[in-house]
């Protein structure tokens, strides 16, 4: 039996006319606030290895996101624009594309350990849950641990006096304890 290069697709062709395969896209618009349809993407559907537009786009392609439930409830991260998605189809049906995730050869990972569920805006600020420490967060400036820590290390130096004991904060534990308060608006805002 003799095929041509093209015999395979011809076949694919015959037996599932609407077929659509996964694919790369550039994320051309990215849709953001609540709402049906409101968390997607428009996309243009670039060449597999070349990652070249073809032309073809596809609006308000949804994005899967990591936790949703009802009401709105979720976890949601909009790819910023000029980001590479994948693409895939329900049923490999056109009709129904979804956005599944990012191109890992068009990104770098932010600072995470296993372990952990990180989220962060990749300049500095992270929130998460670790393993070790079980809450993870953190500023450019702050992290919570580190306020924390102030805290507990400010409130151990309160005096006791007489009897009954009376506590007084000396002027060095107010100001140690309003520098805290600075540091908690920097972390909390």
């Amino acid at each position: 039996m003799n095929f041509d290069e093209n015999a395979l697709a011809n076949l694919l062709d015959a037996m599932m006319p609407n077929r659509a395969a996964p694919v790369l896209a550039r994320v051309v618009k990215a849709h953001e606030g609540p709402g049906r349809n409101r968390y997607s993407c428009d996309v243009a559907v670039l060449a597999a290895g070349t990652l070249e537009e073809t032309g073809r786009e596809i609006a308000e392609v949804p994005i899967s996101p990591i936790w949703a439930g009802r009401n709105g409830k979720g976890i949601y991260a909009i790819p910023p624009e000029n980001s590479v998605a994948v693409v895939e189809f329900i049923g490999w049906n056109p009709a129904f594309p979804y956005i599944s995730g990012i191109w890992a050869d068009e990104y770098e990972a932010g600072e995470f350990k296993q372990g952990q569920l990180v989220v962060t805006d990749g300049e500095g600020t992270r929130f998460g849950v670790d393993a070790d420490s079980l809450l993870l967060f953190e500023t450019r400036k702050q992290s919570l641990k580190k306020v924390l820590e102030k805290i507990c290390d400010a409130t151990a130096g309160i005096e006791t006096k007489g009897a009954p004991p009376q506590h007084y904060g000396s002027p060095d534990w107010v100001q140690k304890m309003l520098a805290i308060k600075d540091d908690i608006a920097e972390l909390l805002k």
